[in-house]
């Protein structure tokens, strides 16, 4: 498989995502894709990876696949990251959003050892806020705030 050419840990997220893009597309009653951005372009970076819908339902369901060390569930490093932006805004529908976390044992005989996975429902998940203040020279030195100058 692909997949064990890549030497890179964050390079093997792509081959889960599409494993699981076609896994969940073979079964019955499920649309799985990647999501259309608020531009209407189809966007493979950033959160969420993966649009599920249940068509019986038209429930919609987020997921996210995330590849992570086995035995780091206790890590602080930050590992789940999501900006909102206008255009490239990949939630556009009322949806559950879920994490599938797959442990992954390095590499063993030049093979990923993808060890084990996890279902996260992120309905409960308190999350922390990072607020950020940001201006560029145009913006900052504009005439309007200037109290002085000098030479």
């Amino acid at each position: 498989h692909p997949i064990h050419s890549v030497g890179r840990v964050n390079e093997i997220s792509r081959y889960v995502e599409d494993a699981l893009l076609n896994e969940l597309n073979s079964l019955p009653g499920i649309q799985c894709s990647i999501p259309s951005n608020a531009s209407g372009e189809l966007q493979r970076s950033g959160y969420p990876d993966l649009r599920l819908l249940h068509e019986a339902s038209g429930r919609v369901f987020y997921l996210d696949p995330k590849v992570y060390k086995e035995g780091s569930e206790a890590s602080s490093f930050r590992t789940f990251y999501f900006e909102p932006q206008r255009e490239t805004n990949k939630i556009l529908d009322d949806a559950s959003h879920l994490i599938v976390g797959v442990a992954h044992g390095g590499k063993v005989d030049a093979q990923w050892q993808l060890n084990s996975w996890k279902l996260i429902d992120l309905y409960d998940f308190d999350v922390r806020l990072k607020a950020e203040f940001q201006a560029s020279n145009r913006e900052l030195y504009q005439g309007s705030l200037l109290l002085s100058e000098g030479q």
